[in-house]
């Protein structure tokens, strides 16, 4: 949301602008400029459940007229501790240990000269805790409370 200078509704059909899929509306998200920036920035955030974010950003317009924004932000989160799912009490008393983390980073750069301008976001997939599969056969009353239900990625 910071990258964010407006964001602008058009209601109504508009596919004669922006394509057959702009039947009831067009949302234009309009994002700052080099020249906004006037440097750098840095910012930073930590929440509930160890969440931590963290995005540093760029941007300037040069003297030959090429203006540049570069974006990159981080976000880690340990989620919750323990999970427990009813339908699983069989296994392992229905408890998941630390499967709800998440991690995910994203980049945007956006450069301008005279009228043309090249923008480029990309977001690398989270990377999600993962409950690893238990057979039925390793469970035994003697490990059940050995083996591991969640296997963080």
């Amino acid at each position: 949301m910071d990258l964010i200078d407006r964001v602008e509704v058009i209601r109504g059909p508009g596919s004669s602008l922006y394509g057959n899929n702009a039947v009831f509306g067009v949302i234009n998200v309009i994002t700052r400029r080099g020249q906004d920036y006037k440097g750098s920035e840095v910012s930073a955030s930590y929440a509930s459940f160890d969440t931590e974010t963290g995005r540093i950003s760029y941007g300037n317009r040069f003297t030959n007229g090429v203006e540049l924004a570069l974006s990159a932000t981080l976000l880690e989160s340990s989620g919750h501790d323990q999970l427990y799912y009813p339908e699983f009490r069989d296994v392992h008393r229905g408890l998941a240990d630390q499967v709800d983390g998440t991690q995910l980073g994203s980049g945007f750069v956006s450069m301008s000269y005279r009228d043309s301008v090249w923008k480029e976001a990309t977001r690398n997939e989270p990377r999600i805790c993962q409950p690893q599969p238990i057979s039925r056969r390793s469970m035994t009353p003697e490990n059940r409370s050995l083996t591991s239900a969640a296997l963080p990625i």
